[in-house]
Order: structure tokens, then C-alpha cells, then sequence
């Protein structure tokens, strides 16, 4: 059985769908910002407070949310101390396997913005980004068994 195609010209253009052909960018972007924040966060001649001013976007915090933003970097400065930073894994959402990700709500947040560091099979921790910053590295429960991602 042979199929007859229809020679006439093509008089719209067809659309793309932009949504796949965005999602590499916005996966490498969101690697490349989670692996600066954390290259500088392991810098202990970096101070806290520029790692927080560089890398992570707050928006109308008081002072006790920038001591604990300040107190949560150096928890994670200290746990960077005893590992390699060159041997930690970035696994983006879309990477990692679905019994993981299963418990996380992620409230409309885009997937392709959410990134997981494991120092060999243990997780670091999470980190959410958005336009080249970190709007959160805290991953919590909020009932139910599930997590969602706390920003500032």
C-alpha cells in the first residue's frame, strides 16, 4: 500500500514548541549557579555574607531571617569542609529517580529549577534557583509526607 502525501506548499509556518527547546539553557543555568554558589561557599576567605549577597535572592527579610540564612550557609560551609567539592554530583529534578522526588511538593515551582547534591550516595542538600540565584537551599516538611522548598 503506497501513501499519497499532498504536494501543496506549506503556507503557515509551524510552530515550535519551546517549552523542550528551553529546558537545556534553564538545566544548565540552574547547574551552573548551583555550582558557583557552592564553589564560593567553600571558599572560607569568602565571608558568609557575600556568598548570601552574591548568590542568594531574598526579598523582605528582617534581621533574624539573615542570621539564620547566614547560620544555614555556614552549616553547609562546615559539612562542605570534610568533602571534595570537585567530586560532589549536581542531579537536576528531571535526573533524579521518581521515589526521591515523590515526597517533594513542588507548588508550581519549575522542576528544571531545582538541583540536588549528593557527596557520593548521601544527599548534601537542595537547592532551588531562579534568574541565576539561589532562592532556596532549605527543603523542609510541611506535613503529610511531603517537602517543599522554603524561599526568603
Amino acid at each position: 500500500m503506497r501513501i499519497k502525501r499532498d504536494k501543496t506548499p506549506q503556507t503557515k509556518a509551524m510552530q515550535i514548541n519551546t517549552d523542550t527547546v528551553a529546558a537545556p539553557a534553564t538545566r544548565s543555568n540552574s547547574l551552573r549557579t548551583a555550582q558557583q554558589f557552592i564553589a564560593d561557599l567553600a571558599n572560607p576567605d569568602l565571608a558568609l555574607d557575600i556568598v548570601l549577597s552574591k548568590h542568594v535572592l531574598v526579598q523582605d527579610a528582617d534581621d533574624e531571617m539573615y542570621d539564620y540564612l547566614l547560620a544555614s550557609l555556614a552549616e553547609i560551609r562546615l559539612n562542605l569542609m570534610s568533602k571534595r567539592v570537585e567530586d560532589i554530583r549536581y542531579v537536576t529534578y528531571q535526573e533524579m529517580p521518581r521515589k526521591e522526588v515523590a515526597d517533594i511538593d513542588t507548588e508550581g515551582k519549575n522542576t528544571a529549577d531545582m538541583v540536588f547534591l549528593y557527596s557520593g550516595k548521601r544527599q548534601m542538600t537542595a537547592l532551588l534557583t531562579q534568574n541565576n540565584k539561589i532562592t532556596s537551599f532549605t527543603l523542609v516538611s510541611k506535613g503529610g509526607n511531603r517537602a517543599h522548598f522554603v524561599t526568603y
